[in-house]
């Protein structure tokens, strides 16, 4: 592989170290400098200089100074003189100042766009990896190293090499040993990471990669090997982890389930929850996670990642919030289809991760894995065609349709085709809970007049709650199965629409709100979710006129 190195003016360059230049190392590590080079060529992979030594204006970083990842590969094309978007054993490597992430990115494998992908990477010398190391007397040495070190872990990952911790989930490259390896002495694990931090590392780090790494690069299939062949597989950023951090927040994207794995056709509903983990309050916005500073990538095995876009955005007027320590905000995500299409509809393995832009710097949530199941009948390979259109996309993420359009009518008898031949599916109680809503709870449609186009007005559609009986039964019937499907938060607020409906008209249907609310308010109860979500779902039937 032809490699060149490329330097912005206001970042330091580091491709070799003296292996004795610190004294915590192996006690017979050979007295040698290693470059980056040699770091590859001593075991089996001939590295060598193409060329480079470009210094790059910081300017075309923009006028803040830190780079984002489409920066770096704008400046790729333009000073890296292998630069090509087809396969090719070449790679550009940028030392840079700084990311637009933080200090806390030390180097990241940026190129993950286009055709060919893994064939830049960037090292910045400006984040937390030059931090001198309090009370070693060889400091300077330290930050050497660390320097180095990240320059050839970001390399491994434009070998499509994963950490050393995350290999059972590298869907990219499933021929490489799927074992876990928290504890390797390797350019792929993290130092400060090791038990007994960067000390405990390097005391036994011989420069090297696992057996396992050794094997995949010597021997795996080119194509998921070659720089710019396979797309990257999982999180290629060297980032510190800091356990005690002031004014923390946390982001999880999760799913209520023992497993993540989906039916085929079964809609992808996940949660997203921000954290205050330090022990200090935050003040953050309110809708922070319903609005566009959320942004959600989904990558699937062996595809490219795409960003997830709902098919609608809210706006909201800034509402400050003091978030104290250990609260949670929650937002519902639809992931299954957006303005992309169904993102989650073929069979395989997906890794999901958001990013929420605060007005502390951006926070990153750690990889879902989840996992979508082939068909397991002909009914629903026949069905799919139908499921998977926008129409129907659509009316699911907005929890029901009236109609009064082919296409949404349309949908919605793919919905009842649905139940009927489906009954047992998790895509039915979906199709059932958008159903019965819309049965349920008044509405308003539009009506054209058919004589004159221009004129429009809307229409209450009076409810239909004794038809609608049997549907809700079908959503809700089965609490902890529709809070598996619907999740937490769209399982409540729809129970809650549906409860008070059902009350405001009496009789058999109020004794079934009920009846549907205790049951649903237990259910969630029992899973731990917020009192005053439980206490707000069980009054949903109590006071029908309030609703």
């Amino acid at each position: 592989m032809g490699i060149e190195y490329d330097r912005v003016d206001d970042a330091t360059a580091v491709i070799d170290y003296p292996l004795h230049a610190h004294p915590n190392r192996p006690a017979d590590l050979p007295n040698a400098t290693l470059t980056v080079q040699d770091a590859f060529t001593r075991l089996g992979i001939a590295v060598t200089k193409s060329g480079g030594d470009d210094v790059v204006p910081v300017i075309k970083a923009g006028t803040d100074s830190l780079w984002t990842d489409i920066e770096m590969h704008d400046a790729m094309q333009a000073h890296w003189s292998k630069w090509a978007d087809t396969p090719q054993w070449q790679l550009w490597t940028l030392f840079a100042g700084r990311h637009i992430q933080g200090p806390d990115l030390g180097g990241i494998m940026f190129d993950d766009i286009g055709t060919a992908q893994r064939q830049g990477c960037a090292i910045f010398s400006n984040s937390f990896i030059s931090t001198p190391r309090p009370g070693d007397p060889q400091s300077e040495q330290a930050v050497r190293r660390l320097r180095f070190w990240t320059a050839v872990h970001e390399i491994g990952h434009t070998f499509n090499l994963a950490h050393s911790w995350q290999k059972n989930i590298d869907f990219g490259s499933p021929w490489v040993p799927l074992a876990n390896e928290p504890l390797a002495f390797s350019y792929m694990n993290y130092p400060f990471a090791y038990p007994g931090g960067e000390p405990a590392f390097f005391a036994g780090f011989r420069y090297g990669f696992s057996e396992n790494e050794l094997l995949f690069l010597r021997h795996a299939p080119e194509r998921v090997v070659k720089q710019g062949a396979a797309p990257w597989f999982d999180e290629h950023g060297f980032e510190q982890v800091r356990k005690a951090r002031p004014n923390a927040l946390q982001l999880t994207v999760r799913v209520h389930r023992t497993a993540a794995r989906f039916e085929a056709l079964e809609p992808v509903v996940a949660e997203v929850k921000l954290k205050n983990t330090s022990i200090a309050p935050i003040t953050v916005d309110r809708n922070a996670l319903l609005g566009e500073r959320l942004s959600v990538i989904i990558a699937a095995d062996g595809r490219d990642a795409r960003q997830w876009l709902p098919y609608a955005r809210h706006c909201y007027l800034a509402d400050p919030y003091v978030l104290q320590p250990g609260q949670s905000l929650y937002a519902p995500l639809f992931l299954s289809a957006g303005l992309n299409g169904f993102d989650l509809a073929e069979p395989g393995r997906y890794r999901i991760r958001a990013l929420l832009a605060t007005e502390s710097g951006e926070v990153l949530s750690a990889p879902l894995h989840i996992e979508v199941r082939p068909p397991r009948s002909r009914e629903e390979e026949v069905l799919a065609p139908d499921v998977y259109t926008d129409e129907v996309g659509r009316v699911l993420a907005f929890g029901g349709s009236r109609g009064n359009t082919p296409a949404l009518d349309h949908a919605n008898d793919v919905l009842r085709e649905t139940v009927t031949r489906l009954p047992d599916s998790a895509l039915a109680v979906h199709a059932a809970a958008a159903l019965s809503r819309t049965a349920t709870v008044p509405g308003q449609i539009l009506i054209e007049d058919p004589q004159d186009p221009h004129l429009k007005e809307f229409r209450t559609l009076a409810p239909d709650p004794e038809q609608a009986l049997p549907l809700i039964e079908k959503a809700y019937g089965d609490p902890g199965a529709a809070a598996d499907t619907l999740g937490h938060i769209g399982l409540s607020r729809q129970v809650e629409q549906v409860a008070a409906a059902l009350a405001a008209t009496g009789g058999r249907t109020a004794q079934e709100a009920a009846r549907l609310t205790g049951a649903v308010a237990d259910t969630l109860a029992a899973r731990n979710v917020p009192p005053a979500v439980v206490s707000s779902l069980r009054a949903a039937s109590d006071s029908p006129h309030s609703h």
